[in-house]
């Protein structure tokens, strides 16, 4: 969030509210980090990827360009508006990321490095991985994509399809525990007997003296690693890489950063893959081929007369055809705009009832329990401005260096 509302002192002052289509499945159309390849005898093959330590730069003086994840020295000058590079930070409570100016020390793909650079980072590599690039899911998506558009919503093909092209990388992602983990319950003596089976990753005390149990059979993880390489290989065997899971989730980011720091329109919000901003770009010439069906380009989905926003998926509207536009990330009921319009002020903050439902795995039930959810603003992610009213007017990044930092 960056502007929080529509300024009530314009007339006909406008949000424009954008998406993008299918930002994932696009950008997975592009190079992705791939390990290289050698030959070692007949009909078999090795891969690897090229660990890196050490100071680089004489390699990208020599026209060698690095392409892979890297850890690194990056400085984000404190006059960019809307830093584009992100990081996880952590504090007593929770783990959260954050797009600071300043300098500070993380892993990055290489590409969003070269992104960054065009706005005014700079950054020194300290160390990281190599890969070889491979454009591996481009018919994959180009053969979906069509049957999408094409298929009717209420049908089932659509929600297949749909659900093909956005999930596909996250299975590249996914924890191994998934696979490896087994559940048990046991007599609590029989406990110990299960320690160096694996690492326990839950456990629950139930009655009868009895314990449930869930953790990762290290030996099986250890002998599908030996024989991942093997011409007998398990069909079955998960295929993880975080490498391209990263490199997408970082292309996205790349392909939404055209929206910050941009010189023609005000930016107010953005998220995952949608952007609200005071122009209409159709009526901009050097924007109309941004608008269309076709994969990675926009759709308008809102024009906002009245727009607030508070935090990262808590914002509320009203558009041309007054129609009332709502969220609240973890509340599923909706409050009125007037209510929305007081949390801009200073310690403001509503207190709304809910229900939850809790699973006890213990006595095998599902409760329900009513909950107080409070709406406020936070400030988490970027500092906020209040005006001699304190009012909410605006945002600003932290300033950070890595001297302050503790992981």
């Amino acid at each position: 969030m960056y502007i929080p509302e529509l300024d009530p002192n314009k007339d006909n002052e406008q949000v424009f509210a954008y998406d993008v289509n299918s930002l994932y499945p696009h950008v997975m159309r592009e190079n992705m980090p791939v390990a290289f390849e050698r030959i070692t005898s007949f009909n078999q093959k090795e891969y690897y990827i090229r660990q890196f330590h050490g100071d680089i730069s004489l390699l990208e003086n020599s026209n060698f360009q690095p392409y892979g994840f890297f850890y690194v020295e990056v400085t984000c000058p404190k006059d960019i508006k809307h830093p584009i590079l992100q990081r996880h930070f952590k504090n007593e409570d929770a783990t959260f990321t954050m797009a600071p100016t300043g300098t500070w020390k993380y892993w990055y793909y290489s590409e969003e490095l070269l992104n960054a650079k065009k706005v005014g980072y700079t950054y020194k590599i300290i160390k990281g991985y190599l890969f070889n690039k491979e454009n591996i899911f481009s018919e994959y998506v180009n053969t979906l994509y069509p049957i999408k558009c094409n298929t009717p919503k209420e049908e089932p093909m659509y929600h297949i399809t749909k659900l093909l092209l956005n999930s596909l990388y996250g299975r590249f992602g996914m924890n191994l525990n998934i696979f490896y983990s087994q559940q048990v319950i046991l007599d609590k003596d029989q406990f110990f007997d299960y320690l160096n089976k694996g690492d326990i990753l839950d456990m629950v005390e139930l009655d009868g003296d009895k314990i449930y149990i869930k953790f990762n059979n290290t030996s099986q993880i250890e002998q599908d690693l030996l024989n991942s390489g093997s011409s007998n290989k398990d069909l079955n065997e998960p295929s993880i890489s975080i490498p391209i899971a990263s490199a997408i989730t970082s292309l996205a980011r790349i392909h939404m950063s055209k929206f910050k720091n941009n010189p023609d329109f005000s930016l107010f919000y953005t998220d995952t893959d949608s952007a609200y901003i005071n122009k209409d770009l159709s009526q901009l010439d050097k924007y109309k081929e941004w608008i269309s069906k076709d994969l990675g380009k926009l759709k308008l989905e809102h024009v906002f007369t009245k727009a607030i926003f508070l935090s990262p998926k808590v914002y509320a509207g009203v558009t041309v055809d007054n129609k009332k536009v709502m969220k609240i990330k973890g509340y599923k009921h909706k409050i009125s705009f007037d209510e929305f319009n007081n949390l801009l002020y200073k310690n403001n903050s509503i207190e709304l009832p809910q229900q939850k439902w809790y699973k006890d795995i213990q006595h095998s039930k599902i409760t329900m329990s009513d909950q107080i959810y409070t709406l406020t603003m936070t400030t988490n992610k970027r500092q906020l401005l209040f005006n001699h009213e304190n009012k909410f007017i605006g945002i600003k990044p932290y300033h950070i260096h890595f001297d302050d930092i503790i992981d």
